[in-house]
């Protein structure tokens, strides 16, 4: 997953593991704040320019969006 996820969900362990073992003692109340940009969106046609600019295929394209690489 991503930084921000693995970020997310290890605190949400630690939380939830201090409260079932020490009712919640040891939290300490750091704040984290995370910026996050807007999106740009592309056509259809922007999107198959950067494909065939960089020889990517269709389906090595999908790939890389969903992160499975």
């Amino acid at each position: 997953m991503s930084k921000t996820y693995d970020l997310l969900a290890d605190s949400f362990t630690e939380i939830i593991n201090d409260y079932k073992n020490n009712n919640g003692k040891n939290l300490t109340h750091d704040k984290i704040s995370i910026h996050i940009s807007n999106v740009k969106q592309y056509s259809s046609s922007e999107i198959g320019h950067i494909r065939t600019s960089n020889n990517l295929m269709q389906s090595l394209l999908a790939k890389y969006n969903k992160g499975s690489l």
